[in-house]
């Protein structure tokens, strides 16, 4: 699985690599005036020029490659349960799925708003995209939520096992 998160954040990277050279510095080039910032109903309400599309990949990259390394320790991570020579493995496994999955989806949320940036500079009339942030950050509270139940699960387990 983890294999697979990374081959669709790596794509999604790539990507959102090529479309913002597409975007910049291609033939069909966005205006001079994008909108970079958007209301909690998706409505812009801040603007820039294309160049600033940038931040988007490379912290999508920035971001790709602390988590990956942050993974490659999991000696270094805090946990919500105490951790034992019995459930350590479990923890890690769990805690290491955690950051593939949380990579994958905060690239996806950065590819999407440069989409959403480049859509709606070509497309000022489709500008309600309403509440379009909501699901992928929702997303992401439930991959934590979900890992971490899965954390308390296995701290359980280590009690329920103690002779």
């Amino acid at each position: 699985m983890r294999k697979t998160l990374a081959t669709i954040g790596l794509t999604v990277l790539a990507l959102q690599i090529w479309g913002y050279c597409s975007d910049v510095f291609g033939p069909n080039r966005l205006p001079d005036r994008i909108p970079i910032h958007f209301d909690i109903a998706g409505h812009p309400n801040g603007w820039g020029s294309p160049m600033s599309l940038i931040f988007l990949p490379i912290l999508s990259l920035a971001l790709f490659l602390l988590l990956t390394a942050i993974a490659r320790l999991p000696s270094m991570f805090n946990y919500p349960v105490g951790v034992t020579e019995a459930n350590r493995d479990r923890l890690q496994s769990l805690t290491i799925d955690l950051l593939a999955w949380m990579r994958t989806e905060i690239i996806c949320i950065f590819a999407m708003a440069q989409w959403m940036s480049s859509h709606l500079a070509r497309h000022p009339e489709q500008a309600t995209f309403s509440f379009i942030y909501l699901a992928p950050v929702g997303v992401i509270f439930a991959t934590v939520a979900w890992y971490i139940v899965a954390m308390l699960q296995a701290g359980r387990m280590q009690i329920a096992s103690r002779p």
